[in-house]
């Protein structure tokens, strides 16, 4: 390959690694954890500036009660929902950490519905672009989205509760163990659902803050799924044990065990996640 480019050997590589990648991570489904090695700081601001496509894919499909707003650029872009009928209401927040992949919020269409329709504005950060392989960068993807979307909509400055899915139950705890430090709101409770920071035999990892920083103020309950064999429940009881109010709650209903539980909208995903969240954020806010 004499006279060939170093970025088109570059480009070859990553053409040939990405399929192995993407058939290991999508048959575990949406919310996972992809690999990536360690960076040094030249090449992880070098990722970064690649994460940044000039025309972000924006578009959901959710109810037309439901006003969407993209916020940013990339990786460090959020989408915003909100009630259509109360546009420039200061409203509370929830933010919305998704699986790995689930960049649009209408993977969780049903549970991000429901949380608009009771008064919530959803901040769902988009934290990564393809090729999806920079787990390393994900918190930092995550705190700018949310960042960008609170300097955007009208909310209320109490009562935020962070809910996140596999890699956003992750990247949720992360948050509140680093919001103030970023200078930014610290979640008054914290749903983690089924979190996970990597896949089973691959190294690579999304990095976890020091959570014993998430403030004792702040309730914690992190899920485990009992048939989850794409994360387990390792970063849950990792959680569970650093946070100072912190309680591992162990699904066990069949029906929603597995990992894709807390992406359905059926009366057992209702009442296992969407019911608790909603307990979580009448206790916070009260």
């Amino acid at each position: 390959m004499c006279g060939t480019s170093a970025a088109t050997l570059t480009a070859v590589r990553r053409r040939r690694l990405l399929p192995l990648l993407l058939t290991a991570l999508c048959a575990s489904a949406c919310g996972k954890e992809a690999p990536a090695p360690d960076a040094t700081a030249p090449e992880r601001a070098e990722r970064r500036e690649q994460r940044q496509p000039p025309t972000p894919q924006a578009t959901t499909d959710l109810p037309p009660d439901v006003a969407v707003t993209y916020a940013g650029r990339g990786a460090d872009a959020a989408f915003i929902l909100r009630p259509r009928d109360k546009p420039a209401a200061r409203l509370p927040v929830v933010l919305f950490g998704h699986g790995w992949f689930a960049t649009n919020p209408q993977v969780y269409r049903g549970w991000v519905t429901h949380l608009v329709r009771q008064g919530n504005v959803v901040v769902y950060p988009v934290y990564q672009t393809v090729p999806y392989l920079s787990p390393e960068l994900a918190l930092e993807g995550f705190t700018n989205g949310v960042r960008t979307a609170l300097r955007r909509t009208p909310h209320t400055p109490d009562g935020l509760v962070a809910v996140g899915h596999s890699a956003g139950g992750a990247l949720v705890a992360d948050y509140a163990a680093t919001a103030a430090e970023a200078g930014l709101p610290v979640p008054e409770a914290v749903l983690s659902a089924y979190p996970g920071r990597k896949l089973p035999r691959f190294d690579p990892r999304i990095p976890e803050e020091d959570l014993t920083r998430i403030p004792r103020s702040t309730e914690v309950v992190a899920l485990a799924g009992a048939a989850d064999v794409v994360v387990g429940d390792t970063a849950a009881r990792s959680l569970v044990r650093q946070a100072p109010d912190a309680t591992l709650v162990t699904v066990t209903d069949p029906t929603v065990a597995d990992h894709r539980g807390p992406q359905r909208a059926d009366a057992e995903s209702r009442r296992a996640f969407w019911r608790r969240l909603d307990a979580l954020i009448r206790r916070a806010r009260r």
